[in-house]
């Protein structure tokens, strides 16, 4: 028998429905505890909109019982003794909602469409059931729901959230891919700051909901460069909230490409590389510039995949090309602790004095070994660099 089921025997009056619901909102909020961000709080409001602080007798205090429960058998049994099934409880909140929010019970939310649910139903604060089931993460319940005609445009009122802003929050790929193929719109913005669903996921460093808007055929670069309210784009958003890897993976896609750069791209990110073998073997330019300034050997020597590098160099990337900033793809790896990395630069020849200049200052000029030392302090990684490559540490110019 489970914890819960353990808890709810012990309430000395089962069918009250305040003894089920303090059960229910103590296991919602150690979930809400365990995510980041503000809005799963609002699993806990919209929960307990619905059941309210005091018990409800009859048929519908059975019906929210049996959904706190899970049992499916039982709300098919109180619907048929006459249970509302759009009972509205106190802040609008509906059965659906508790359903969709608790877990994600997919049996009792498919019984309870089944049986006239209203899925577009929205509360006092504009959740509609999506809304709820798509902030949890609960793909299959998401899906479900868009099948059976829910509206993944519908707006939140005040704030104008879809469920796909919504969804960024619990960094599901599969819930926003459900979403994006239902045809949920990624360019609706929110009618207080004008954040797109891209603004939310950087805000929260979504990595896996944003390659999931990143890879949709519905994806345009207009999306990836829009800006919020504050003249901020996703990618500026990220890197404000030091989410540094996402806001370079914004950037590299906020050029329009050809669909072959594209591949190789995704395939430096991904470290894939018959995706990138395949890629350059199309026609891909292995120096291609980022709107950042960098090239795309930068980003894999960031990443440290050797068997990447390798081939980016065999197909004619410059392996000393500096980015905007002046580093070169070695320093940029050694910046990052990729000591494989560095070797395997320095095996296809990177220049080890080359130096970095910043606004044409020679008191700035820095070079890869002073960089390890410096900015890093990282003696293993400079010393192994020594020792591989018997370089010799010079002094700043």
């Amino acid at each position: 028998m489970s914890e819960l089921n353990k808890k709810e025997k012990d309430c000395e009056n089962k069918a009250s429905l305040r003894n089920v619901w303090n059960v229910v909102k103590e296991e919602v909020k150690e979930r809400v505890e365990e995510e980041r961000g503000c809005f799963k709080e609002e699993i806990v409001k919209c929960a307990e909109s619905v059941c309210g602080r005091r018990p409800i007798g009859g048929s519908k205090g059975k019906l929210i019982a049996a959904i706190a429960e899970n049992k499916e058998s039982s709300v098919k049994e109180a619907i048929e003794k006459g249970a509302n099934i759009n009972y509205e409880g106190p802040g609008g909140a509906r059965p659906l909602h508790l359903a969709v929010c608790k877990n994600g019970f997919y049996g009792i939310v498919s019984a309870l469409l089944e049986r006239g649910a209203e899925v577009n139903i929205t509360d006092e604060e504009g959740f509609t059931p999506l809304m709820v089931a798509a902030l949890n993460g609960h793909s299959k319940v998401v899906r479900l729901l868009l099948e059976k005609g829910a509206n993944p445009n519908t707006t939140r009122l005040d704030t104008g959230e879809t469920a796909l802003h919504l969804a960024m929050n619990s960094n599901s790929m599969a819930t926003a891919r459900v979403l994006l193929d239902f045809e949920a719109d990624i360019g609706l913005r929110t009618s207080n700051e004008g954040l797109t669903p891209l603004h939310f996921a950087a805000e929260f460093g979504s990595r896996l909901s944003v390659e999931a808007i990143l890879r949709h055929p519905l994806t345009e670069t207009e999306h990836v460069i829009a800006k919020d309210n504050n003249g901020q784009t996703a990618s500026e958003v990220a890197l404000s909230r030091n989410f540094i890897d996402l806001a370079h993976r914004l950037d590299v896609m906020a050029v329009p490409y050809s669909p072959t750069e594209k591949q190789m791209i995704d395939a430096v990110l991904s470290s894939d590389l018959d995706k990138l073998h395949e890629a350059l073997s199309s026609g891909a330019d292995p120096n291609l510039i980022t709107p950042r300034g960098d090239r795309i050997l930068h980003t894999a020597a960031m990443n440290g995949n050797c068997h990447i590098i390798r081939q980016l160099v065999q197909k004619g990337s410059d392996i000393d090309v500096a980015d905007s900033e002046g580093y070169t793809a070695m320093m940029i790896a050694a910046l990052n602790n990729k000591l494989e990395a560095v070797i395997e630069l320095c095996n296809h020849g990177a220049n080890l004095k080359v130096i970095r200049t910043i606004f044409n200052e020679s008191e700035d000029d820095e070079g890869l070994l002073l960089l390890l030392f410096e900015v890093k302090a990282n003696l293993v990684l400079a010393r192994a660099l020594v020792q591989r490559t018997q370089c010799y540490i010079w002094q700043r110019h």
